[in-house]
């Protein structure tokens, strides 16, 4: 994969953030900011997915949105101080341009190109933050449970997710024997099979119907924005 936002670019101001950045591997579940923390680089996704949250002072924590190879980490930076409102850990490990604050903001500036880029991408995640919000409120967690995999398996292309339930858990902010009960009912309809540190969707039409609304409503989403990319 590669990321959306650089390979939308002119060739030249591609070129350029890719000689102020590095390029990093992002393990699964390396903490890349956390809350009130200053931002000191912002990280375009090649591969992957990092999952942003929001984090209350007892260090519980629900996701907000999902960010993939379609954006960067980060991108909060351009609307003013560069501190983390919230956290973002990696969820699927992948590979990265890490670019400093600095040149990446001068960037902005001189290009209306990348400005226009990362506003798009910045408002894909608040409207993810909103819906995610409507989900949380009104939704089951067996229903955000389907949402959450099918998002993940969108995301990376895969059936096989390189994830554990606590993982799962953490993501929706609940506890882990609710995700254990609720994928263990989803292996007897044959929907999924949960294997050390793995999830398979076997019958992803199940999964669908078993998924509330927001699977599709972010789903369409996510496609509009690369659509306007």
């Amino acid at each position: 994969m590669s990321n959306q936002i650089l390979r939308t670019l002119p060739g030249e101001e591609h070129a350029n953030i890719v000689a102020y950045s590095t390029r990093v591997t992002l393990a699964q579940n390396f903490v890349i900011c956390r809350p009130g923390q200053p931002i000191e680089h912002v990280y375009f996704l090649e591969s992957g997915l990092v999952s942003l949250l929001a984090t209350g002072r007892d260090g519980r924590a629900v996701e907000t949105a999902l960010v993939g190879p379609e954006g960067l980490v980060g991108s909060s930076v351009v609307l003013g101080p560069p501190q983390a409102n919230g956290g973002a850990v990696v969820r699927l490990a992948g590979d990265a341009l890490r670019a400093p604050i600095a040149p990446f903001l001068e960037s902005c500036e001189r290009s209306p190109a990348l400005r226009s880029l990362v506003n798009r991408h910045l408002g894909l995640v608040l409207s993810q933050a909103e819906q995610n919000a409507f989900c949380h409120a009104l939704h089951s967690i067996e229903q955000r449970f389907c949402r959450w995999v099918l998002q993940v398996s969108d995301n990376s292309g895969s059936n096989v997710l390189e994830i554990t339930q606590e993982l799962c858990a953490q993501a929706l902010g609940v506890q882990r024997t609710s995700v254990s009960m609720i994928a263990h009912s989803l292996q007897l309809a044959g929907s999924i099979r949960t294997r050390r540190g793995k999830i398979e969707i076997l019958d992803r039409s199940s999964l669908q119907n078993a998924a509330c609304e927001c699977y599709e409503e972010l789903k369409q989403r996510h496609a509009a924005y690369l659509k306007a990319a």
